[in-house]
C-alpha cells in the first residue's frame, strides 16, 4: 500500500548548479548513461533562448537564486555548484555596484543578502553534503566571511587549469589570464569545497 502523499519522501537533487550560463556542464552531466537516474537541476538570472528547460532528468529555471532557493525542501540536494557567485551576486538580480553604490549601509546589507544566500544553501543540503564554491582568488576573504557566518566547514586550493573550458566563462579568464599574467595572482580562480557537516 503506497504511503499517503504527505508522508512520501521528497525527491533528491543530486547536482544545483547556480548560475549554469549556457548549461553545457549540466547538460553533459545529465546526459551521461550512469546518471540516467539522478536528478539535477539549475538556476540562473538571466533567460537564454534555445535552451531545453526540461529533460528527463533536468530541470533548468530562471529568476532570482535566493528566492529560488527558499523554495526548496530542506535537506534536498546533495551537491550544489556555483561559479563566482559572491562576486557576481546581485541583489534581487540587480548588481547596484555599476551604479557606484558604496555607502557602508549598502555594502553591510549586500553582505547580509549574500549570507542569507550561503544559509539558504546550507539548509538546503543533506548532512555532509558539498557546496562547490569557484571564487577569484582577491574575493577569499569576504567569501570565508560569508561561509563562516553561514556554518560551514571548507578547504581552499587552486583551480586546476584543465577545469578552465568546463563553462564558457572560466575559459574567458583563462584567455584574459594569458593576455595579463601580471594579473594572475588577484584574478586566479580558486576552488572552495565547503561541507554541511552533521550536527
Amino acid at each position: 500500500m503506497p504511503l499517503p502523499k504527505s508522508r512520501c519522501p521528497k525527491p533528491t537533487i543530486n547536482l544545483l548548479d547556480l548560475g549554469f550560463e549556457d548549461a553545457k556542464g549540466l547538460t553533459y552531466f545529465a546526459s551521461k548513461r550512469q546518471h540516467k537516474n539522478k536528478k539535477f537541476m539549475g538556476i540562473e538570472w538571466t533567460k537564454q533562448k534555445g535552451l531545453m528547460t526540461r529533460r528527463h532528468n533536468l530541470k533548468l529555471v530562471w529568476g532570482d537564486a535566493l528566492n529560488k532557493l527558499r523554495r526548496l525542501p530542506s535537506e534536498s540536494v546533495k551537491i550544489i555548484t556555483a561559479d563566482f557567485l559572491f562576486t557576481e551576486f546581485k541583489v534581487g538580480g540587480f548588481d547596484p555596484s555599476v551604479l557606484g553604490w558604496r555607502s557602508t549601509f549598502f555594502e553591510k546589507e549586500f553582505q547580509n543578502q549574500r549570507i542569507e544566500v550561503a544559509k539558504q544553501i546550507k539548509r538546503i543540503l543533506v548532512p555532509n553534503g558539498r557546496f562547490v564554491i569557484t571564487e577569484y582568488n582577491d574575493n577569499l576573504r569576504p567569501t570565508q566571511e560569508i561561509l563562516n557566518a553561514s556554518g560551514f566547514s571548507y578547504t581552499i586550493k587552486p583551480l586546476s587549469e584543465t577545469k578552465f573550458s568546463r563553462t564558457t566563462f572560466l575559459g574567458k579568464i583563462s584567455n584574459y589570464l594569458e593576455k595579463n599574467p601580471e594579473l594572475k595572482d588577484k584574478v586566479k580562480p580558486m576552488r572552495i569545497i565547503a561541507i554541511k557537516l552533521k550536527s
